[in-house]
C-alpha cells in the first residue's frame, strides 16, 4: 500500500511561489509550522490539509494494521536543475535515475521533500 502525503516543512517552497503573503499572518504561520494545518478558527474554503512531519508517518499507517517498508522523498535533490536531469538519455539517464532512488529514503531527503511516499504491508 502506499500513500502520499504533504511535508509540513517542504510546503514552504510551494507557499513561496504562490501566495508569499502567506507569511504575513503570522497566527496562520504558527499554526501551520506547529500543528500542521490552518488555525482552528481560520475562514470555510480553501485547501484544507494536513501537512505531517516525518516521524509521524510510520505510527499513523501502523495504528491501522499495517507495516512501514519505506518513506521516500518525491522530489530529488536535483529537483531545481530537472532541466538538465531531462535532458538525458539511455544509459546516464538510469544510472541517475537508479541514483535519486537510492537516496530517495535518506532521512534529509524526506524532510526536505514537499510530497512523500508511505510504503507499507498490511500485517495479517
Amino acid at each position: 500500500m502506499c500513500s502520499a502525503l504533504i511535508s509540513r516543512f517542504g510546503v514552504l517552497a510551494t507557499l513561496l511561489k504562490r501566495n508569499p503573503s502567506w507569511i504575513d499572518d503570522r497566527a496562520w504561520v504558527r499554526s501551520v509550522m506547529k500543528n500542521g494545518h490552518r488555525p482552528d478558527d481560520a475562514p470555510r474554503g480553501g485547501f484544507r490539509g494536513y501537512f505531517v512531519r516525518p516521524e509521524e508517518i510510520p505510527p499513523m499507517h501502523e495504528a491501522v494494521g499495517f507495516r512501514t517498508l519505506q518513506i521516500a522523498g518525491v522530489e530529488p535533490v536535483i529537483a531545481a536543475h530537472d532541466e538538465h536531469y531531462n535532458t538525458l538519455t539511455g544509459k546516464q539517464r538510469e544510472l541517475w535515475l537508479d541514483l535519486l532512488f537510492e537516496v530517495s529514503g535518506e532521512p534529509s531527503m524526506v524532510a526536505s521533500s514537499i510530497h512523500l511516499l508511505y510504503i507499507g504491508r498490511r500485517e495479517g
